[in-house]
């Protein structure tokens, strides 16, 4: 079970601020849990790198962040798909199967290819398009893309990547909450 605390001296201060501020505190709050939303989302991406093997720039591409507006007061960092191909994962063909690095860690797939031809003149064939492939019939076809057993969605609410977002929420909402506020009660 995962449980949160705050400092009760910043939610007293926070509530003195949400008082003055009237029509204005909704959007204030708004722009705070969007701003912590970006923040977390980023080190959630540098945590999720090191616990699936995938690069940032792939998952940042596929960590979706929708926005909070004075009216949901809710953002939301989320990720859609299944089993990701071992194509993502640097793979390199040796002589026993595809070798590649799913979760960090390096393992040979046996049995698996991504050139055709005879060794060690293996070749590009049109096709495969970088996928690592393995035969499901006893002779040369039919063939399937092997997958790594990585699934982002369910990755990202486990392990260290949980405990970031959970960490950066609790460190920085409050905090950009007392700002927001203030700057609405000056500007």
């Amino acid at each position: 079970m995962l449980t949160m605390s705050a400092n009760t001296a910043e939610i007293a201060r926070l509530g003195d601020r949400v008082q003055a501020a009237g029509k204005g505190a909704a959007p204030a709050y708004s722009m705070a849990i969007n701003r912590v939303a970006v923040t977390a989302r980023a080190g959630m991406v540098r945590v999720l790198a090191k616990q699936t093997g995938l690069k940032q720039k792939t998952l940042r591409k596929a960590l979706k962040r929708k926005n909070s507006t004075a009216g949901t007061l809710s953002a939301e960092i989320s990720s859609a798909g299944g089993d990701i191909a071992l194509k993502f994962f640097a793979p390199r063909e040796t002589a026993r199967g595809t070798s590649a690095a799913p979760f960090g860690k390096r393992s040979i797939y046996t049995g698996t290819f991504m050139k055709g031809g005879h060794f060690p003149n293996r070749v590009e064939a049109s096709g495969l398009n970088g996928h690592a492939w393995k035969r499901t019939g006893a002779g040369r076809g039919p063939i399937k893309v092997v997958n790594s057993g990585v699934v982002i969605p369910e990755q990202m609410i486990e392990g260290a990547t949980r405990a970031v977002f959970y960490k950066t929420v609790e460190a920085e909402l409050p905090k950009r909450l007392l700002h927001e506020l203030s700057r609405r009660l000056v500007g």
